[in-house]
């Protein structure tokens, strides 16, 4: 049987169908979530009885975590992603080969021709020839894992501004490793996209933001339009943007998962690459090698992500475990592989 092959994790509808498992004997590592959501409380009563207007609290709590100045607020960093094409509306734009694949959907429904780069000296090389009107990064990136430090960020903005080339810097990560983030820079040709959904663990509130210069986002809002952040999201993304403690643990939960993730993959795959994020771990396998894995893996009610992007190698993308039993279940699991 073909593996099956889904545009985006965490569908487990579709999964228990195809693979005749039921819905409740799931192990959905395929999101990269985080499974350590923040813990909240019953939201007051008003915030479900009033139209959902932009709370300024909410904004400022929003800006105090980033560190910028201005922001807007979006249901979730995929609506960014889909609004952009058409706000910039470039003509020639850079993604990245492997990577968030709803950047290259939006772009190319837009009619933006795409020049794919494998890593960033090939975009920078592409800046270089002074063609590109927008330069797509994620950083970390998702699926591969690759990060930019922050330094390296900063001159590769500086080469896009004198090439006249906007930056678009998906974050969306980010949370995890906060001091790679050019959220704070202010810089007028970066446009960073950040979301709460992954480190929170709160992906259905849906709220994400936009951070960019205030003169474009003024020009935005009314594309965003009134009312796309409910109430209650709102109060729950205050409540978790402003709880520095919970968030230094969650980032000390997430590495300590991550390198027992890690350890388990490298272990039993010792010949492989495996790449760690704190919300995630990549494993580089042989082209063949990966959708064994993610097959037999399926047939025991856990869900990963494929990916197969060239004749070379593929990839398999493992998300975070919450529970000593959930780990001892992928262990045993992997150890039962064959390929």
């Amino acid at each position: 049987m073909k593996p099956l092959q889904i545009h985006h994790g965490g569908n487990l509808l579709q999964a228990a169908e195809f693979w005749s498992v039921p819905l409740a004997d799931w192990l959905d590592l395929s999101t990269a979530i985080s499974p350590f959501s923040y813990p909240l409380a019953s939201p007051p009563s008003a915030v479900w009885q009033q139209l959902p207007y932009l709370n300024p609290e909410f904004v400022e709590a929003a800006c105090s975590y980033y560190g910028c100045k201005c922001l807007l607020p979006v249901a979730g960093s995929q609506q960014a992603i889909e609004l952009l094409p058409g706000l910039l509306k470039a003509e020639r734009v850079a993604v990245p080969a492997l990577g968030y694949s709803e950047h290259e959907i939006q772009w190319q429904a837009a009619g933006a021709t795409l020049c794919r780069y494998h890593d960033i000296h090939q975009l920078e090389a592409l800046i270089t020839q002074g063609e590109l009107q927008v330069a797509v990064v994620i950083n970390p990136n998702n699926p591969t894992g690759d990060v930019f430090p922050l330094e390296r960020m900063l001159r590769l903005a500086a080469l896009a501004a004198a090439h006249k080339t906007r930056l678009i810097i998906d974050e969306a990560f980010a949370d995890a490793t906060p001091e790679i983030s050019l959220a704070g820079s202010c810089l007028e040709n970066v446009i960073v996209l950040r979301s709460l959904g992954k480190f929170f663990g709160l992906a259905g509130v849906r709220v994400g933001f936009i951070v960019a210069a205030e003169s474009l986002l003024s020009q935005w809002v009314d594309a965003v339009g009134p009312w796309e952040i409910t109430g209650p999201s709102q109060w729950a993304a205050q409540q978790a943007l402003q709880n520095s403690r919970w968030q230094a643990e969650q980032q000390q939960r997430l590495q300590q998962a991550s390198a027992q993730l890690s350890q388990l993959l490298q272990t039993r795959f010792p010949q492989a690459t495996v790449v760690k994020q704190p919300l995630f771990c990549s494993l580089y396998l042989p082209q063949t090698t990966g959708p064994a894995i993610f097959e037999q893996l399926a047939r025991r009610g856990i869900l990963v992500r494929l990916f197969t992007p060239s004749h070379a190698y593929s990839l398999v993308r493992f998300g975070m475990l919450s529970s000593s039993s959930a780990f001892a279940r992928l262990a045993e699991a992997l150890a039962s592989c064959r390929f």
